[in-house]
């Protein structure tokens, strides 16, 4: 078990997801990230559902091994999506390889898989 791929949550509203390393964190230990944030926006499903409202995904990748080391939400839903990324943080499955894992659409976490495809 990797005691940093456990997921938190904090129930409010809008919820908070949480697991892995922070940006701050990783750069701690050494790690060269790179971190996109992405707007709840890029999920239709997502902007339909919460009229008005607005969130944030933010992930951190290791650019030398090129996987998740960090998933962090600001959104509805959040406590339904994160145990996802949580996935991804313990297998240490790299980019190549979470980007041909198909998303059920529409779904709110295809946002996850969006920020996938925004790391360089």
């Amino acid at each position: 078990m990797r005691y940093n791929a456990i997921p938190s949550v904090i129930y409010t509203n809008p919820e908070v997801g949480a697991v892995g390393e922070t940006e701050a964190s990783a750069k701690a230990k050494g790690y060269d990230v790179e971190v996109v944030n992405l707007t709840m926006n890029y999920s239709g499903r997502y902007v339909a559902e919460n009229e008005g409202g607005n969130g944030i995904v933010k992930v951190i990748v290791d650019k030398k091994y090129n996987r998740v080391l960090g998933v962090h939400m600001i959104a509805n839903y959040a406590s339904e999506i994160i145990y996802g990324a949580a996935m991804m943080v313990e297998t240490e499955m790299t980019l190549d390889s979470l980007k041909e894992i198909v998303f059920p659409h529409p779904t709110v976490c295809e946002v996850i898989r969006e920020a996938l495809f925004e790391v360089k």
